[in-house]
């Protein structure tokens, strides 16, 4: 074996160890992040919403905003059942965890209107826009949020 020769299987190895473990780190911090799923249900009565977040990451992550809006993104006014004042405050969601909300519709109007969708925020400026699944056979009107303080 000639000296270039061990020189070269050297250089090789050292790139594929840098290579390895820049690999590594990579799929760590693609793991670690904050990755909220989101589902939203209202009930066949059109008086209760149920908002599922589950965060499926290894990192927690802060909920900024959830508010109802019409078909003009237009806010409407809810009540967030079992919050504080029926208000919505922003939270930390732990890492892999479940959380959900239950929106009421106002006592004024007794139903939600034809095409209320969910616009919720969360980190520095992601957001998304959530239809509504129609859950026919069960009431979220009255029920307690489990929701962070």
């Amino acid at each position: 074996m000639t000296v270039a020769a061990g020189t070269v299987e050297w250089v090789a190895l050292v790139v594929g160890v840098v290579g390895a473990v820049v690999t590594v780190i990579g799929l760590h911090g693609d793991f670690k992040w904050f990755r909220p799923k989101f589902r939203a249900r209202i009930d066949g009565r059109r008086q209760g919403i149920r908002l599922d977040v589950d965060n499926r990451g290894r990192a927690q992550g802060r909920i900024r905003k959830v508010v109802l809006v019409d078909e003009q993104l237009d806010e409407w006014h809810a009540r967030y059942a079992g919050l504080g004042e029926g208000c919505f405050h922003p939270a930390e969601i732990p890492a892999r965890s479940k959380w959900f909300l239950f929106i009421e519709a106002p006592r004024e109007t007794g139903e939600f209107p034809m095409g209320i969708r969910i616009l919720v925020a969360w980190g520095r400026r992601k957001q998304r826009l959530l239809e509504l699944e129609p859950s026919e056979s069960v009431s979220y009107y009255g029920r307690k949020s489990d929701w962070p303080e």
